[in-house]
């Protein structure tokens, strides 16, 4: 049985009521009817009208986001030089995207995770990827971009990890980068590569320089002018 199954046990043969065990919400309900379990369902379930209810609609939704959010942060590493292609292991619970960027004197890999949820990222996803990128050469650098930030366990450990790898953070709404972080290792394989700030629009953006040139970190401007 998958982990979106219902269970339905009789508790009595003489009686209507059914005992249903959600294994998927860890739901415990005692319902007369199924219209009775129905009401009860969570907001994106339905029923089957069978006694087996799923989440369709709303997992639906969450795949949208993501993949919503993995082609933004595509854009946005576009503007900064940077070609990223969706992978097969995206699909499998790996990266998500794999490419190169160019930068004025260098070209490293790159290999991505995002995530686009509404809690800061936590740290075990942190460590999941630093165990994906040892599949990967030590020139290789990991990209981990995020639309709501990181714990600060997930960032701890991020400092700690022995692959080159930035911890970024995209707005969903401006497309732009609000936070992006080397560790030691990244820093020693970009030693050119720095962080600032400027006043864009009276907020605060972004700018990344390599050496004595800055690199373009906004959306291109049919993208930002869309949004």
């Amino acid at each position: 049985m998958s982990s979106n199954e219902i269970l339905q046990v009789e508790v009595d043969q003489h009686s209507d009521t059914s005992l249903f065990l959600s294994l998927r919400r860890g739901l415990f309900v005692i319902a007369d009817d199924h219209a009775s379990m129905a009401a009860m369902l969570l907001p994106g379930e339905r029923s089957t009208g069978t006694g087996v209810f799923d989440a369709s609609p709303a997992s639906s939704t969450s795949r949208e986001k993501g993949l919503a959010f993995e082609e933004q942060v595509v854009t946005l590493m576009q503007s900064l030089n940077c070609e990223l292609r969706a992978t097969q292991q995206s699909r499998d619970g790996g990266i998500d995207h794999q490419g190169s960027w160019t930068l004025p004197d260098l070209e490293v890999e790159v290999v991505t995770q995002c995530k686009n949820e509404r809690k800061p990222v936590g740290v075990h996803y942190v460590r999941e990827f630093h165990g994906v990128l040892n599949f990967f050469p030590p020139t290789t650098v990991g990209l981990f971009a995020s639309a709501s930030g990181y714990s600060i366990y997930a960032q701890r450990f991020f400092l700690r990890m022995t692959h080159p790898a930035i911890l970024c953070t995209v707005d969903t709404d401006s497309g732009r980068l609000t936070s992006f972080l080397l560790n030691d290792r990244a820093q020693t394989l970009l030693h050119k590569l720095t962080v600032g700030s400027l006043f864009v629009d009276q907020e605060h953006a972004l700018v990344l320089t390599y050496g004595d040139r800055s690199i373009q970190v906004d959306p291109p401007a049919s993208e930002s002018s869309s949004a």
